[in-house]
């Protein structure tokens, strides 16, 4: 659940969203946009509890999650600091990466800025997408900046990233990119890039690799290297 409405700037989003109590007033309506009601008993009345983000059937004592379904589910940290967040990474034209949100935000880690954008990118999808089509470039670089040792793939430390974008021809540079799918992976196996390759393409397709992933690949995918 992400809000569909943001204001258009950063001081305009801090007079709505400045405080956690305005951020929950805020996923009370979301989630009750026609008023609170009971899914137990169907009564219109609840206690807000202070010190957890619960409200309280008055009648038959049920108690509801205002963050239960929502990237905040389990969060510790307060509503406010995770709107920020939102509003950094949506009012980005030209998108934000993980190290920039961590400078903004004053993270004390790199990995925590890339869970916190990893989990209101996800939410900022559409639950059902059409695959990928036609001619599509595949690769599966490796996430989670500098380390010591061995370089590229034999890198140890980092996350393993699967990635595919539809590839057209356009004026601008001889092609033009559209749709992207991203997917964490265990291995960079042929048999893990290519569980990933079916999720995300749709079949016939053609795709362009550089080389690494083509072998044991199933055959309704035609390669290029």
């Amino acid at each position: 659940m992400l809000p569909t409405d943001l204001p258009d700037d950063l001081p305009s989003f801090l007079e709505r969203f400045g405080s956690d109590e305005h951020c929950r007033a805020y996923l009370f309506a979301a989630r009750w946009p026609e008023g609170f009601r009971c899914t137990a008993c169907g009564h219109d009345r609840a206690w807000a509890h202070k010190a957890r983000l619960i409200d309280e059937c008055a009648a038959c004592g049920k108690q509801h999650s205002l963050l239960a379904g929502t990237i905040f589910e389990q969060t510790k940290t307060g509503l406010a600091k995770w709107f920020l967040a939102i509003y950094l990474v949506t009012s980005s034209k030209g998108g934000i990466s993980a190290m920039e949100l961590k400078r903004q935000m004053g993270f004390g880690s790199y990995q925590t800025a890339w869970s916190w954008l990893h989990k209101i990118r996800k939410a900022m999808v559409r639950p059902e997408r059409p695959p990928l089509a036609a001619r599509v470039e595949a690769d599966e670089p490796y996430v989670g900046g500098r380390r010591p040792g061995k370089p590229g793939r034999g890198a140890a430390g980092k996350v393993r990233v699967a990635g595919a974008v539809e590839s057209g021809r356009g004026r601008t540079r001889g092609r033009r990119l559209g749709r992207l799918r991203l997917a964490v992976v265990p291995d960079v196996s042929a048999r893990s890039l290519e569980g990933f390759l079916a999720a995300a393409v749709a079949k016939p397709a053609t795709i362009a690799t550089d080389g690494w992933a083509s072998e044991g690949v199933s055959s309704w995918l035609r390669l290029e290297a």
